[in-house]
């Protein structure tokens, strides 16, 4: 009696390809809702979907054209579909999914964050960087060399990053290390067409700011942005770590 009504209730619940399978099942083929609970699942259980795994993250690698903000809403978007989530295995998975010459990537293995959402939250910056480089693609490169006093006698850099100032800024507004200027005393002479992004005031260019390279080179004094460093930069700082206060971006 039982088994009469869950077979009925069951049936009763079936629609579309499922109900026709129900219909076709050969005459008195089944004595019980067990048996037919057993063939239902043998028939149908490669459609149920099963559930996904940390594991499952290996698999979101990023497109040889796909921004680095489509695929970190890509990548966190299969995080929230991973009910029991390891986050060193997802940390991993991630830094697989990125291309081998991705900042972003040296980032997490210079800072090791202690959780993916840390991670993620990281990758905010490099998003603004490579959003800033795409805008900028029709614009000169701006270069920052050292000069002595206020003279335009320039001497070749004997530090650089290989990001522009824009750029350093956008990786660095989410950074805790950073210690950022007061603000500018007011001045009613000071020149409105240039903007300093470290300041957020008029009065000079960021290319020009001296604050923000004192600042960066205390910064790599004390082991941050060296991830940024370019290959001649790297071959420098290997050969002397007494960093001078010098303009060092370009």
């Amino acid at each position: 009696m039982l088994d009469d009504m869950m077979g009925k209730l069951f049936a009763q619940s079936l629609k579309g390809a499922v109900l026709r399978w129900f219909c076709n099942l050969p005459p008195e083929s089944i004595d019980s809702f067990d048996e037919l609970s057993f063939e239902f699942m043998r028939s149908y259980s490669v459609h149920i979907q099963s559930e996904k795994t940390t594991k499952d993250l290996w698999e979101v690698i990023r497109g040889p054209n796909e921004s680095l903000r489509a695929y970190i809403k890509r990548f966190s978007k299969e995080i929230f579909e991973i009910s029991k989530l390891d986050d060193g295995t997802a940390r991993e998975a991630l830094k697989k999914g990125l291309m081998h010459n991705s900042l972003f990537k040296n980032e997490i293995y210079a800072r090791y964050p202690p959780t993916i959402q840390d991670t993620l939250h990281r990758g905010k910056g490099f998003i603004d960087c490579e959003r800033a480089r795409t805008t900028r693609h029709t614009e000169p490169r701006e270069e920052w060399t050292s000069r002595h006093d206020h003279q335009r006698s320039f001497s070749p850099l004997k530090y650089a990053l290989g990001i522009s100032p824009s750029e350093l800024i956008a990786h660095l507004k989410d950074q805790d290390f950073v210690t950022w200027p007061k603000k500018l005393p007011g001045n009613p002479a000071r020149d409105m067409m240039k903007y300093c992004e470290f300041h957020k005031d008029h009065s000079h260019n960021t290319i020009n700011c001296r604050a923000l390279q004192a600042e960066v080179v205390e910064l790599l004094k004390k082991g941050h942005l060296r991830e940024f460093l370019t290959e001649k930069g790297r071959e420098t700082y290997g050969l002397d770590n007494e960093l001078k206060e010098r303009k060092i971006i370009q």
